[in-house]
């Protein structure tokens, strides 16, 4: 949404006060019943950052200035559609990425080495 002329002063006092304040009031509260649904949230925000301006620009193409005569039906089709995206790539892309990273990454013990002796091949 759009304050207009007020943009100008509203979006630097938003970023700079309030966003700060909500990551601060949100790092401190214990998790709650909400754990679940804000876990969920946080799956999702990135493949929504992600595919939200590629879904938009196709449902404009495919369906151009019908967009807004057909609102709200195309809000909620465009949900619909971007959902089923973000779900999607959550499930087919982000899901198995982050398992292979956690496996490659994963601390692997250290090789075993035979100590020095009478047997070893360098003592003799």
């Amino acid at each position: 949404p759009s304050a207009g002329a007020w943009d100008r002063v509203l979006d630097p006092v938003l970023v700079a006060a309030v966003a700060p304040f909500l990551v601060l009031a949100g790092s401190r509260a214990a998790p709650g019943r909400a754990a679940g649904a804000m876990a969920a949230l946080g799956a999702i925000s990135y493949p929504l950052y992600l595919l939200h301006v590629p879904v938009s620009q196709l449902a404009l193409r495919f369906a151009g200035r019908a967009i807004g005569s057909h609102a709200p039906w195309s809000g909620l089709l465009f949900t619909a559609a971007l959902s089923g995206a973000i779900l999607a790539a959550v499930r087919w892309y982000d899901e198995p990425a982050r398992a292979w990273l956690r496996r490659f990454l994963a601390p692997r013990p250290a090789p075993r080495v035979q100590p020095l002796g009478k047997s070893s091949p360098i003592s003799r």
